[in-house]
């Protein structure tokens, strides 16, 4: 009896985890800055001035004091203006991201949309004008700089949901040899041939693997068990559905380790390779199916679709439809 639970597979694609890592940096990055500005701010301002504005024009006339505070505004606005291009980083890092083809997100595949805030943009030398600058100006630029920060958070988590949705689409894209090379080799691929038994011209629907009896058949992909009986010339079969119209055939079995209903993980062991049905000698027969159409495995088998170019509004499994089509 195969376990009911398999865990994701744990390699990751190479470019998911660069851009997991950049997530994780960019996230950092906001988080302090944020809590830099705030504890600057609110710390300093509340001790000075209770009132909503903070006009040089207002602080009392003492020369020590209004000097001090004109100090301090000052290096505030120059961290406020260093936060500001932080912001800029960010934005130019998430921007570069989401244009990437392998990243179409939103309705018909529109990219992320810019932040509406231009109205409210100002150069950066007017934060640090030694003349300009008051508390309620900071202040405000503060407002605007934490709602642009939680804009671009929710950006990127943006992002690191579409990411995960990517790696479950490769997940189920059925990429994984079902046996190991080591003890089998191809012995028909899938297309028109001589039957063997009728010797009549037929369409071969998937790939043969010569093997020893008994030598371990694995999941193509994680999926749900959707069948595993005896059929009338496949023999003991397994059928295994992936999602979105996705199915793998594993045929002529001697022996079946799964049962309907088990969730099954990538190269997970579910059978052992037979001679049963109409089979001519101990070998795997293997399909891969869009929506009940076989097309050839070999389009996908062993393939790295990491890097594949998806259409707009597309997924993966929609680009192995185009292939299969080819």
């Amino acid at each position: 009896m195969a376990k009911k639970f398999v865990s994701p597979r744990r390699a990751r694609q190479k470019t998911q985890k660069v851009w997991s890592f950049s997530i994780t940096v960019l996230c950092v990055c906001i988080a302090l800055v944020v809590g830099a500005v705030l504890e600057r701010y609110y710390g300093y301002h509340q001790d000075v001035n209770s009132s909503s504005s903070m006009d040089l024009s207002s602080v009392p006339q003492n020369p020590a004091q209004q000097n001090l505070i004109e100090h301090s505004l000052g290096q505030f606005a120059q961290q406020l203006a260093e936060a500001k291009i932080v912001l800029e980083n960010i934005t130019q890092v998430t921007e570069r991201i989401s244009r990437n083809p392998s990243f179409n997100v939103g309705v018909a595949g529109n990219t992320f949309a810019q932040p509406n805030l231009s109205e409210y943009d100002q150069p950066m030398e007017d934060f640090v004008d030694e003349t300009g600058y008051s508390g309620e100006k900071i202040g405000r630029e503060l407002d605007l700089l934490k709602q642009k920060l939680y804009q671009q958070e929710n950006r990127i988590r943006s992002l690191d949901v579409l990411m995960q949705s990517r790696k479950i689409d490769l997940d189920r894209v059925p990429t994984g040899i079902p046996v190991s090379m080591l003890q089998a080799r191809m012995s028909s691929p899938f297309g028109w041939r001589i039957h063997p038994i009728s010797r009549t011209s037929r369409l071969h629907a998937g790939v043969d693997y010569a093997a020893p009896k008994g030598t371990p058949i694995y999941a193509a992909s994680n999926g749900v068990v959707s069948s595993a009986s005896y059929v009338s010339g496949y023999g003991y079969l397994i059928e295994i559905d992936h999602g979105a119209g996705v199915t793998t055939v594993y045929a002529h079995n001697s022996e079946n380790l799964v049962e309907a209903g088990d969730i099954v993980g990538r190269r997970q062991m579910i059978a052992r390779v037979g001679n049963t049905g109409n089979s001519t000698g101990a070998h795997l027969h293997f399909e891969v199916r869009l929506d009940g159409v076989p097309i050839d495995p070999m389009l996908v088998l062993g393939k790295d679709l990491s890097k594949i170019q998806v259409p707009a509004g597309g997924s993966l499994l929609d680009t192995l439809k185009l292939l299969s089509q080819e």
